[in-house]
């Protein structure tokens, strides 16, 4: 028989074991993804909520993963523009698409947000909050 202290034991190592089951079976669906380039669009994606406006948690779990998928997309290519700007500084680096990742999903709501909200005050003939 298990005492009571044994079964909170047993809840807090299955719900261990589940945190840790679901996130690298979702991985599973990422096979072609270079793991630098996911834990980068992670990365990004997290400084996005760090420092995000106060909202919903639902809309800030959509966002989150609107945001991982920005920076899966947009690694190579926010890389190559990286480069191609620290090179009009006379920096002959080569950013990685895993940088390129961080960058993408770390500025890709903002991006989405702001264009929605020039569209909103354009229709509404009101003007808009221009950063």
């Amino acid at each position: 028989m298990y005492s009571p202290a044994q079964v909170s034991d047993v809840n807090v190592a299955l719900a261990v074991a589940g945190a840790t089951a679901t996130p690298v079976t979702l991985m599973a669906f990422f096979h072609n993804i270079p793991p630098d380039v996911l834990i980068g669009a992670f990365a990004g994606a997290v400084m996005f909520l760090l420092s995000s406006a106060p909202m919903s948690r639902i809309r800030l779990f959509g966002y989150f993963c609107i945001s991982i998928v920005a920076g899966i997309l947009a690694a190579e290519a926010v890389a190559k523009i990286l480069t191609a700007v620290l090179s009009l500084f006379m920096l002959q680096v080569e950013v990685s698409p895993s940088v390129g990742a961080l960058f993408a999903a770390a500025s890709a709501i903002n991006v989405i947000l702001v264009v929605k909200n020039r569209a909103v005050s354009k229709v509404s003939g009101e003007p808009g909050d221009t950063p």
